[in-house]
C-alpha cells in the first residue's frame, strides 16, 4: 500500500514514524475492540448454529468452539491462525461466485426477455410504510 515508499513494513509501523504514539495507542485500542467484537460475534454465531443444528446447549457449543481454537493456534502457532484467515477468505470468495453468476443471469435474462414489471407480492402483508403521509398509487 501507500506506506511501503516510508520503509514502515506494518500499519503501526507507518503511524509510528507519521504520527506520534498516541497515535499509534489510539490504532491498537481500536484495532483490539474491534477484534474482540468480531470474535464474539463470530462464536455467538457459531454456538447458535451448533445449538440449532447438533441440539448441543450454547454454553457447551462456547466452550467447545473455543477449545478448537486454542487447540488449533496452540499446535500450529499464529502461522496457522493467519494461513486460515487467507483460506476462508479464498473460501469465502469461492463460494459467492456461483451466486453472483446466478444473479447476472436473472438480471441479464429479465432485462433481456421479460416485458413484465417485477412486483411485490401482497403489499397488505407488509403493513410498515417510509412515508405514511404519501398516498400509495399502486393498490
Amino acid at each position: 500500500p501507500f506506506y511501503y515508499g516510508s520503509r514502515a513494513r506494518s500499519v503501526p509501523e507507518y503511524l509510528k514514524l507519521r504520527f506520534d504514539e498516541k497515535t499509534r495507542a489510539v490504532n491498537a485500542v481500536s484495532f483490539a475492540t474491534m477484534t474482540i467484537f468480531n470474535s464474539g460475534i463470530s462464536m455467538y454465531a457459531l454456538g447458535t448454529l451448533f445449538g440449532l443444528t447438533l441440539r448441543w446447549d450454547f454454553h457447551f457449543s462456547l466452550w467447545f468452539a473455543a477449545i478448537i481454537v486454542l487447540v488449533y493456534i496452540f499446535l500450529g502457532g499464529l502461522t496457522s491462525a493467519i494461513y486460515n484467515e487467507v483460506l476462508q477468505f479464498f473460501m469465502i470468495v469461492l463460494g459467492f461466485l456461483p451466486l453472483v453468476v446466478l444473479i447476472l443471469k436473472i438480471t441479464a435474462l429479465s432485462k433481456s426477455h421479460c416485458s413484465y414489471e417485477i412486483r411485490f407480492p401482497n403489499r397488505n402483508l407488509y403493513p410498515f410504510r417510509a412515508f405514511p403521509n404519501v398516498p400509495d398509487h399502486h393498490q
